[in-house]
């Protein structure tokens, strides 16, 4: 949802009868904030969060109700100024928990790019729309249904068909809103990870009962809040595409949403380096490197060993690991940099990382370390997509075959 400023009528599910004027406004990332003339609720600071209910005018749907969740009082004068962690557009909520949850990203209309209505007649020059078929299946907890849909609106002269790409998901009982969140937030870092390129939340609707189909806007602080980084991808500039799993697409989701919880610290951390990527090149360095050896440490049988290994020890034990594992399509990466393979490799990674985390020169040559940096962080991270690809069921084959029409890694490979 655009950044917005709208004027409305507020108040305290407790003390409906106290309603005071205000506005609520939404920035770039999402996050909201609420400035009410007057005082809402003296000493809300100090009582913890709070629900507030309100009504306010949109352009397109007029007066519509407004539930802000988990408010916090910020300034207080003539006003009373709140950020609110959440706002629920359609409907007054005490309860938030929900049964159903339908949401669209950035990337997915990409990445479904074969899932679409729209036929064209050549014969007439027009165009007609036949709704796909749907892919539907069951994870751990939910039914999904992956669809596209479409919106027609005309002028006088002008007629406009849209179509959308979302995911709808029934749970097998009404989720906490936090559970939600953490669901969905999942299946972003899926979109994220296919697409090759950070994915944002375009669209969340809820609904409270099943079967009552008033949708539910939610909109709120993002974890990523650029919709164009992903938008307009062609397949090439994907790590996959929906045609590449189209018959195996709920075995996929399935093996990802297990891995996920499996690897919630790798994923922490792997996926920060893609929403928010540090500054310094040397921390999003250690940051990779970081996620990489949590992955090894995870799966390997020595993992109390391995944790209590200096970070260096355990990096260079995960580079020389899961590189062998990976070597069809690892070691093209480093051939021309390193001819003597991923012994080379591995050690000045080590030597590298040595440095970063002690500022000792004696194991690290003098020159541009930034740009070696940078090499470093892409050329783990591919190692660890390719990783994370085998977890999900990708055969060898199919993983060279991906990554060799990749541009990221035609990059890596001729910039060694």
């Amino acid at each position: 949802m655009d950044p917005f400023q709208r004027l409305g009528s507020w108040w305290l599910p407790t003390t409906p009868e106290k309603v005071l004027p205000g506005v609520l406004s939404q920035d770039t990332s999402g996050e909201l904030r609420l400035e009410v003339l007057g005082d809402l609720f003296p000493g809300l600071g100090q009582n913890g969060p709070a629900i507030v209910h309100g009504e306010m005018v949109e352009d397109n749907r007029g007066l519509i109700l407004v539930t802000l969740m988990d408010c916090f009082q910020t300034h207080q004068s003539s006003t009373q100024k709140f950020f609110a962690h959440r706002a629920f557009l359609g409907a007054h909520l005490d309860q938030f928990q929900f049964p159903i949850a339908r949401v669209e990203f950035s990337g997915l209309n990409s990445w479904a790019h074969e899932l679409t209505g729209f036929k064209d007649n050549q014969v007439e020059h027009g165009l007609s729309y036949e709704s796909p078929k749907p892919f539907q299946g069951s994870l751990r907890n939910c039914k999904y249904t992956l669809g596209a849909a479409y919106e027609y609106s005309a002028t006088s002269r002008k007629r406009s068909f849209s179509e959308s790409v979302g995911f709808s998901f029934e749970f097998d009982g009404k989720l906490l809103e936090s559970e939600m969140q953490a669901f969905l937030h999942t299946v972003q870092n899926f979109l994220t990870f296919a697409t090759d390129k950070p994915n944002a939340f375009t669209k969340l609707e809820v609904e409270t009962e099943r079967f009552d189909f008033r949708r539910i806007r939610v909109i709120g602080p993002k974890v990523f809040s650029d919709p164009t980084l992903a938008a307009r991808l062609r397949p090439g500039e994907m790590l996959f595409t929906l045609t590449e799993v189209k018959d195996r697409l709920q075995e996929i989701m399935q093996k990802w949403v297990n891995l996920a919880n499996r690897c919630k610290d790798v994923f922490a951390i792997y996926f920060s380096t893609r929403y928010a990527p540090s500054a310094y090149t040397d921390f999003q360095l250690q940051f990779v490197a970081q996620a990489l050896s949590l992955y090894h440490v995870g799966r390997s049988k020595l993992a109390k060993d391995l944790s209590e290994s200096h970070p260096v020890e355990t990096a260079a034990a995960a580079i020389r690991k899961l590189g062998a594992e990976q070597a069809a399509t690892f070691e093209p990466l480093i051939a021309k940099r390193f001819p003597t393979g991923l012994f080379g490799f591995s050690t000045h990674a080590v030597d590298t990382l040595y440095y970063i985390y002690t500022r000792d020169d004696s194991r690290y040559p003098k020159g541009d370390r930034g740009a070696l940096y940078f090499w470093l962080a892409e050329v783990l991270s591919e190692l660890l997509k390719m990783c994370i690809l085998t977890e999900i069921g990708f055969s060898e084959n199919e993983i060279r075959e991906l990554f060799l029409r990749n541009p990221q890694y035609q990059y890596l490979c001729i910039g060694n």
